[in-house]
């Protein structure tokens, strides 16, 4: 029996009215009765669906309410309710005929909750006596409209389906669904839907007809608060709050990008009297980041373009350098390490855990102002979906990746949009203007791909595989430090030292390619530059950012695996590189050779990195070396080559026939680079077991490789042994010449006619 002189005691003043009416139509044609058999009658005085909720009042062990969201998961559905019932102190027996009486009324639970998303909303728009009691029914007859953030949060109610990334995160709260009453006219209860934050009761109240005290039993849910944003509208004011609820507070993924289904309902902004819209969730599933749809027809076509470059003679990776930006003109070098960087981009926090290093190379660029760093940061984050581009300016070390900040009573952890972006790209300009403490709040995200916060109580592991592209201005070292960011004024002529870039020591060594850009004074460069930028303003310029997205989303999931030889030559360079350049004090730099490495075979859609495109990555980053301090190494040759080339040599010089084995044998023993490739260390002895053919694959590739020239004849197949063929042409590889940079030219594979 109700008690009315005490309902006004018992809600919140701002939520009076809106939760009066709700208990105004607990018996409406919207309410769905049960059918109990006798094994649950003494546990449960009444259960029914309203809107999309499934609503259990229990007598025992004590009155209470439990309150389930119907969920396409009927495991879901029955797991919440296990886990409410427990929380009401309810035994396993009586929770078994509780679970056994819903699982025998499925289909009608389910028939109503589906008849909710068809039935006509003019229907039952029609059985509401007010607008406020249509915020309450009408959303559950409504099909849910697909909506962004911007958009949602200019609704005013129904049921929505939103997607956005949760850039925010609250501290878990509690929130009422329900309340029962009980005196001595018997009892009362009251469904909150949505929940209310707050309840305001007089825990002295009496019952105006019987004089008894009012025993007050409230239905609790367990509540998170998030913040949904657009992805590709990077507003920070338009945020929606969503309300998660019970099963969907655990496991929250802060950052990740998520559909919410739910509906809409103006609220007071917590202790505020400003009203916004609050969506709360039936249920949340979680999807990855926006990918570029890669059909067979784009694939294809993806194989097409790089057939045709290499029908044409072409190199394929200067043929896609020439496609970034054709607005900004040359500065080849550096859209090339700007596409490494795209191309190696995504998560990598497994192969952090299993192999202790990354795939992501990140990139500072920096130069004097004026030289288009911002234009091409700009640019190139645009070709992997989910990036961000940020102006450090107006940033701190904190806002990049994550701050606690206290709204409303609220404690809300806020990503930055480093933490956003992750699995893509975040662009840095100007991080040469964060100090350096500011600084090393980017150490473990660019190395680890995860950071820690712990602030107000809250310890959070964030994850952040973010590849890091970041400008800077060069500065004069003789400047006192933070004033030193130049006008133009640094001669880039010659070397630079880490003392003209703004970057404290740990941030710089967790740059991978650190490319100088450079005012061109040569005169028919100059002359050049200005004639193709005067043609530029008569013709319109061409775009391949649409082909060089999907081409860079499916050379993303290439994951190319080093050979021997290609390793064998990676560790030759790094320790060329390590002897010429003593002062050069990072272990990083190996690790760097290899994912350029991986990059290069990446963007020739390559499953393995092969020798050739370890001889392009070193030749790329002697390159970058070069233009930065000036230092260089030598260029490592492919083994299997250099030993073949080697043994030709030697059969030429008596044009007899020679035991393979010994050919083998006496060039390892004149070249150590070759000894330590074929016996796995330079120290190794030689015997005749580890020089087997049957034994060592190295040795086996080497004889296959001699097998097909032509200018070698098999003379005895047991033990091998071969001679050199007068008047022939051999099937091999000539030198380079040798750049100003230090770094020889490509291999060319030559073939002459016999």
């Amino acid at each position: 029996m109700a008690c009315p002189d005490t309902t006004d005691n018992i809600v919140n003043n701002d939520l009076n009215t809106t939760e009066s009416t709700a208990l105004d139509n607990i018996q409406d044609s919207h309410l769905l009765d049960l059918s109990f058999d006798s094994e649950v009658n003494d546990l449960v005085e009444l259960s029914y669906v309203k809107g999309s909720n499934l609503y259990i009042h229990l007598k025992k062990p004590t009155i209470g309410i439990v309150i389930a969201t119907i969920m396409p998961q009927f495991s879901s559905f029955r797991k919440e309710i296990e886990r409410q019932l427990k929380d009401k102190d309810v035994n396993k027996q009586d929770i078994k005929k509780i679970i056994n009486l819903i699982m025998l009324n499925h289909n009608i639970i389910y028939v109503d909750y589906n008849s909710d998303l068809t039935n006509d909303t003019n229907e039952s728009n029609s059985s509401c006596a007010n607008p406020i009691q249509a915020d309450q029914s009408d959303l559950t007859d409504q099909q849910p409209k697909k909506v962004n953030v911007a958009e949602c949060i200019h609704l005013h109610s129904g049921k929505v389906q939103v997607k956005g990334n949760i850039i925010g995160i609250s501290e878990p709260c509690k929130v009422v669904s329900g309340i029962a009453k009980s005196c001595g006219c018997g009892n009362e209860f009251v469904d909150f839907d949505p929940p209310i934050f707050k309840l305001e009761r007089d825990s002295g109240a009496q019952c105006g007809r019987c004089k008894n005290k009012i025993q007050y039993e409230i239905n609790y849910q367990n509540a998170i608060i998030v913040q949904l944003q657009d992805n590709e509208k990077f507003n920070d004011i338009e945020k929606l709050t969503v309300i998660l609820l019970n099963a969907h507070t655990e496991n929250i993924r802060i950052g990740e990008r998520v559909i919410i289904f739910g509906r809409i309902h103006i609220r007071p902004k917590f202790s505020k009297n400003l009203l916004i819209p609050m969506v709360f969730a039936d249920s949340v599933e979680y999807e990855n980041k926006d990918e570029i749809v890669l059909d067979n027809i784009a694939i294809d076509a993806n194989k097409r373009f790089v057939n045709l470059i290499k029908i044409k003679g072409r190199s394929l990776i200067p043929a896609l350098v020439d496609m970034v930006d054709k607005s900004i003109i040359g500065n080849s070098m550096v859209k090339e390490a700007v596409l490494y960087s795209l191309v190696s981009s995504g998560n990598d926090l497994y192969e952090i855990k299993e192999h202790k290093t990354r795939n992501r190379i990140n990139v500072l660029l920096a130069g004097n102002p004026g030289l288009g760093k911002s234009s091409l940061l700009k640019k190139t984050i645009s070709l992997v979906r989910n990036s961000r581009y940020e102006s450090i300016q107006h940033s701190s070390g904190k806002s990049l990746t994550a701050i606690v900040s206290r709204e409303d009573e609220q404690l809300f952890l806020r990503l930055g949009p480093i933490p956003i972006a992750k699995g893509s790209v975040c662009g840095l300009n100007e991080i040469g203007l964060l100090k350096p403490e500011e600084q090393n709040h980017l150490l473990d995200v660019m190395e680890e791909g995860e950071f820690t916060i712990n602030k107000h109580g809250f310890n959070s592991r964030i994850q952040s595989p973010t590849t890091i592209i970041a400008s800077t201005n060069l500065r004069n070292p003789n400047v006192p430090e933070w004033n030193a960011f130049s006008v133009g004024d640094v001669d880039t002529k010659g070397p630079l030292s880490p003392s003209h870039l703004p970057i404290n020591k740990q941030l710089l060594d967790r740059f991978d390619l650190i490319v100088i850009l450079k005012d061109n004074g040569d005169f028919e460069a100059l002359k050049e530059y200005a004639k193709t930028k005067m043609k530029l303003q008569d013709t319109p310029i061409p775009s391949y950012d649409r082909f060089l997205q999907k081409y860079l989303e499916f050379a993303r999931k290439m994951n190319p695996i080093l050979t021997t030889e290609s390793k064998k030559m990676i560790e030759e360079y790094y320790i060329s590189l390590q002897i010429t350049n003593p002062k050069r004090e990072s272990r990083r730099t190996l690790d760097t050779i290899i994912r350029i490495s991986k990059a290069v075979a990446k963007l020739n859609l390559k499953e393995i990195v092969e020798s050739e495109d370890v001889v392009h990555a070193t030749k790329f980053y002697n390159s970058i070396l070069f233009n930065y301090d000036g230092s260089k190494a030598n260029i490592p040759k492919d083994p299997i080559r250099l030993i073949t080339d080697k043994v030709m040599e030697l059969l030429k010089e008596d044009n007899e026939a020679h035991l393979f084995i010994d050919l083998v044998k006496k060039v390892c023993i004149e070249n150590d680079y070759a000894r330590s490739y074929i016996l796995g260390s330079s120290l190794g002895r030689f015997e005749d077991s580890k020089l087997s053919i049957d034994k060592n694959k190295r040795v086996r590739k080497i004889c296959d490789l001699l097998r097909i020239q032509e200018d070698i004849e098999v003379v005895n197949k047991s033990p091998i042994k071969i001679k050199y063929r007068q008047n022939r042409n051999i099937v091999g590889w000539s030198e380079g010449s040798v750049r100003s940079d230090g770094s020889e030219e490509t291999m060319v594979i030559a073939k002459s006619s016999i």
